[in-house]
């Protein structure tokens, strides 16, 4: 397996990255960036079945204020993909849609509520009727936090579907096994 860069010719070190792989080959990177003025933005790139870059690499949210970061991605039913990142001033995880091509399906959208502080890995999942489930977990270095994973489903686009719920959970490990040949 040969290697390939992902971020084309930004200025920054990259970070964290993630992909999301559409059933013909097709796939998105998404990873922070940090800028020279030390905020993270979070970045993502298109690529063809090849592995070859179909555009450039594009800023994934609207505010650059903060820093955005821990990003992560999930493919819809549609070839399209939404993109979830962690948010440091308003202590909040975002979600944003994009078509195949990587043009915004609208504005990003707040998934967190506003009581909830410090976030980490925003993970989101598409079901086959294109509803995604966002799971997050509160930063446990934050002193006002519990330590509950949080979850919410997004129905299409910037759409609420259903309300934020806590789960108490206890440590999961997962192992993955990948094996590729020529």
């Amino acid at each position: 397996v040969q290697a390939f860069a992902t971020q084309g010719y930004l200025d920054g070190d990259e970070a964290f990255p993630a992909v999301a792989l559409q059933n013909d080959g097709r796939f998105m990177v998404v990873w922070d960036l940090l800028r020279p003025d030390d905020k993270f933005d979070v970045f993502a790139r298109l690529f063809g079945a090849s592995a070859n870059a179909t555009g450039d690499s594009f800023l994934v949210h609207q505010s650059t204020e903060a820093d955005e970061g821990l990003p992560n991605v999930a493919v819809d039913n549609n070839g399209g993909f939404v993109v979830t990142w962690c948010e440091s001033n308003a202590d909040a995880v975002f979600a944003r849609w994009f078509d195949a091509t990587g043009r915004p399906l609208g504005d990003e959208l707040r998934v967190s509520e506003p009581r909830d502080r410090g976030h980490i890995q925003a993970n989101p999942a598409v079901s086959l009727n294109g509803d995604v489930v966002v799971v997050w977990r509160p930063n446990a270095a934050s002193p006002d936090t519990d330590r509950d994973i949080r979850a919410r489903i997004l129905s299409g686009p910037l759409t609420v579907f259903a309300g934020e719920t806590a789960r108490k959970v206890g440590t999961c490990s997962v192992t993955w096994s990948l094996n590729l040949t020529n």
